[in-house]
């Protein structure tokens, strides 16, 4: 299945690159190798995402939240866990509804909770966490 073809990609690209890599550019302070390297592993997750694999739109959207293989971009990171969230991902739905939660509040309270709904117990902590924060309170 894709699901399984985007996890092997990413846990090769997580237990053969980042710690060998992270290692590689201490010692060697070589960066060409790496971001092609990077970039390579980003754009086959990309295909896999676009291809319907909820496990590659997660990872695609962290890629582009916090600047992995790529320029950080949160709006191409909500454009990918959106993408996953719809098709059911509720790691995707989390990660909307703590994105979301500075900005639209409403969104961040639907994301959550269709992430409860779907059988994530863990939106219980978020929606607790969040709702009850003084951040939350409207003044």
């Amino acid at each position: 299945s894709s699901d399984l073809r985007a996890f092997y990609r990413f846990s090769t690209y997580r237990t053969q690159f980042i710690k060998p890599t992270l290692d590689h550019l201490i010692l060697h302070q070589d960066t060409q190798s790496t971001h092609l390297f990077m970039r390579q592993a980003i754009d086959e997750l990309t295909q896999l995402a676009q291809g319907g694999s909820n496990v590659a739109a997660f990872h695609v959207g962290r890629a582009h939240l916090w600047g992995i293989g790529v320029q950080p971009q949160t709006e191409a990171a909500v454009r990918y866990y959106t993408m996953g969230a719809e098709r059911g991902d509720t790691r995707c739905m989390l990660t909307l509804g703590r994105l979301y939660f500075e900005e639209d509040k409403a969104k961040s309270h639907e994301w959550l909770s269709r992430a409860l709904d779907a059988g994530d117990h863990s939106a219980y902590c978020f929606l607790a966490e969040h709702w009850h924060s003084p951040k939350s309170v409207d003044k």
